[in-house]
């Protein structure tokens, strides 16, 4: 085999394995959160909330109100997320983790309060979130937006 031809054909066998790890809009197919939620005690991976319009995430879940419930979804785009405060734990913000958004009012206290974000297909691939004051207590969380249907 001569140079050019082994050059060529590892780069088609790279191109093709690399192929496999993503969906047809080039968006993992998988979340991608790494260590993420290790101190998170009740994630036990991402929920299926595909295809639903709305889903509800509680803001001050848990014992101490220091979750989010549930932790982390996988929804479609076009899917809206609304974050509902409950009473505990004290002021809670949601705010995604490279400052990307959060909610505009910033830390929140108040049992009922929401706050709602759509995800369209732009949006495609992992979303980690937190209530910055309570990282350090597991309080983070994960959206999935799967744009490969």
């Amino acid at each position: 085999m001569q140079r050019r031809e082994f050059l060529v054909l590892s780069g088609v066998s790279v191109l093709g394995a690399t192929t496999g790890c993503l969906g047809a809009s080039g968006t993992p197919e998988e979340p991608e959160y790494d260590d993420w939620f290790e101190n998170v005690p009740h994630f036990e991976g991402f929920e299926n909330h595909r295809g639903e319009n709305e889903v509800r995430v509680m803001v001050g879940a848990g014992e101490n109100g220091f979750l989010f419930d549930p932790p982390a979804i996988t929804i479609t785009p076009e899917t809206t997320i609304v974050w509902e405060w409950t009473s505990k734990g004290g002021q809670h913000v949601v705010a995604e983790r490279d400052g990307a958004w959060q909610n505009p009012e910033g830390l929140v206290e108040g049992d009922g309060h929401t706050w709602s974000r759509e995800f369209t297909g732009s949006d495609a691939g992992t979303h980690l979130y937190e209530c910055w004051p309570h990282r350090a207590s597991g309080m983070k969380g994960g959206v999935f937006v799967d744009a490969t249907e």
